[in-house]
């Protein structure tokens, strides 16, 4: 009778403990259907993605991404010129990345020269304009020429796309209101530069300064065991400073002699320098390219000192492979030779 008993009340409890319990449990994913979200399809993602500009690329890959939570489409197309890789939200159907890879394999032929991309800015600017750099820029996959132009009223920084000669920038900032002479060219300057060097001298970098709204160029010049750094006025050519440096083994001696001293200068420095001249900037490119031939495109060339010797450094550039020289300035002679893919 005892045990009847308690068997009752064993059912009894179980059925009360059921049915508190079961209820509480009734909205927890325990016993809940699964929540669906609607999601696009890929074929619509692709449409998405391949519709996003007027340009026409081919699918390479469709994958769905879910690992942080949200939900997205990772697309690559491509065409002859670009590979794209695109986020596409797989809720929304938005464009979340759209990421832009240059193909360079046929470069060396996609690109306007340097010539033609001064041309392009000096028409576009007008009259009264001088180009005083100009450089081929690829950091970002993106090729383009930063070029700066000069007036007398105006300096003027461009960006150009180099591939087809689109300007992409255009700043330009006025100059110091009392200059109403027109700027030197950078041939004059080297005139000015040279006639005060001697003939044992070759221009290798000619720059200009107008920080303080003072325009300047700066000069390098240099020799087979001298270089010089001379800053010019550049409306007036009023030689302003005028440092020689001799190259000799042990780097110690140096002149520097300012506008007054300007007579000292000329016998100071000719005393001392020898008569053979250092390669132009077009031989040095020249003796690179019979190393790789006329394909790569040259992307950087500068002059530099090496424990005082004059070196030219070369950086050419054909599809993902680029090409380094070190050449010495004076010989001609290749130092240094490097290929990277």
């Amino acid at each position: 009778m005892k045990k009847w008993i308690m068997n009752t009340i064993y059912i009894i409890a179980g059925v009360s403990v059921g049915l508190t319990v079961v209820p509480a449990l009734a909205n927890t994913p325990l016993f809940s259907p699964a929540v669906t979200i609607d999601i696009i399809s890929e074929a619509e993602a692709i449409d998405i993605a391949q519709n996003y500009t007027d340009e026409i690329f081919e699918l390479v890959s469709i994958k769905l991404d879910d690992d942080d939570d949200d939900i997205e489409y990772e697309i690559v197309l491509e065409n002859d010129l670009k590979k794209v890789e695109v986020e596409i939200d797989a809720v929304t159907g938005d464009v979340k990345d759209w990421d832009v890879e240059w193909k360079r394999s046929s470069l060396p032929t996609s690109v306007i020269s340097m010539e033609e991309a001064q041309a392009i800015a000096l028409a576009f600017a007008g009259e009264g304009y001088v180009v005083l750099s100009i450089e081929l820029d690829d950091d970002d996959d993106d090729m383009e020429y930063e070029l700066v132009l000069v007036s007398d009223s105006f300096k003027i920084e461009v960006e150009m796309d180099a591939r087809d000669g689109t300007i992409t920038k255009w700043k330009a900032e006025g100059l110091d209101s009392d200059l109403n002479t027109a700027v030197l060219t950078i041939e004059e300057i080297k005139l000015l530069a040279l006639e005060k060097a001697g003939p044992a001298f070759t221009v290798v970098s000619v720059e200009l300064d107008d920080d303080d709204n003072d325009l300047k160029y700066e000069v390098k010049l240099v020799s087979v065991d001298s270089y010089i750094e001379a800053e010019f006025d550049a409306v007036t050519g009023e030689l302003l400073e005028w440092e020689v440096e001799l190259m000799d083994s042990d780097n110690s001696s140096q002149t520097s002699i300012n506008d007054s001293d300007s007579q000292s200068s000329d016998s100071s420095s000719s005393s001392n320098v020898n008569v053979a001249a250092v390669i132009t900037r077009e031989e040095a490119i020249a003796i690179a390219r019979t190393r790789i031939g006329e394909g790569p495109t040259l992307i950087k060339i500068s002059l530099d000192y090496d424990d005082g010797q004059p070196e030219f450094k070369l950086e050419f550039k054909s599809g993902d492979v680029e090409y380094e020289f070190e050449i010495d300035a004076i010989t001609g002679n290749i130092l240094e030779f490097e290929i990277e893919d």
